[in-house]
């Protein structure tokens, strides 16, 4: 007899994908932990100040990127390399990195404030960054903004109930 609803059959996971599984959750989980710290108020606070808002972005997204192209172009390196350096430096904050700047001195509002405009702003950043660097080097390099945007609002939505879990 058969039944109303359609039965998926899930293929068996290979050790790539239950690998892929385990770092994406660890990401959304580290990235979780780090949102329980920050207050409302402390994200707020920092974008309160938007010299220094714009200051961290254009340094993230304008001079990084930047110097690693002219890295990438300037040393004879190999294309793995120059590949990652490049695609490091274009990409949002990983969520490593808060950790490392708490231990700097900022707040938790500060650095969730600086992670969630990066994050949002790489919906337009990163696209145009793949295009520009591409023409630069003669590649075909290119990411469509819905891509981009679909992972980035993963994280700020995960961000975003974080912030209201602690207010």
């Amino acid at each position: 007899m058969e039944s109303c609803s359609p039965r998926r059959v899930l293929a068996p996971m290979g050790l790539k994908g239950i690998l892929i599984l385990a770092l994406n959750a660890s990401i959304a989980l580290m990235v979780f932990s780090f949102g329980l710290r920050a207050s409302a108020h402390e994200t707020a606070a920092y974008f309160s100040r938007p010299r220094r808002v714009f200051r961290d972005l254009v340094s993230m997204n304008v001079i990084m990127p930047l110097l690693a192209v002219f890295l990438a172009a300037a040393f004879h390196l190999h294309p793995a390399i120059k590949i990652a350096l490049v695609a490091l430096a274009i990409s949002p904050v990983p969520p490593f990195i808060p950790a490392k700047e708490l231990k700097a001195g900022a707040t938790a509002g500060q650095v969730f404030g600086l992670l969630t405009a990066s994050a949002l702003l790489a919906i337009v950043i990163v696209p145009v960054s793949l295009l520009l660097i591409g023409k630069y080097f003669g590649l075909p390099l290119g990411m469509r903004p819905g891509a981009v945007a679909k992972l980035v609002l993963t994280t700020v939505l995960e961000v975003l109930v974080e912030v209201l879990l602690v207010v």
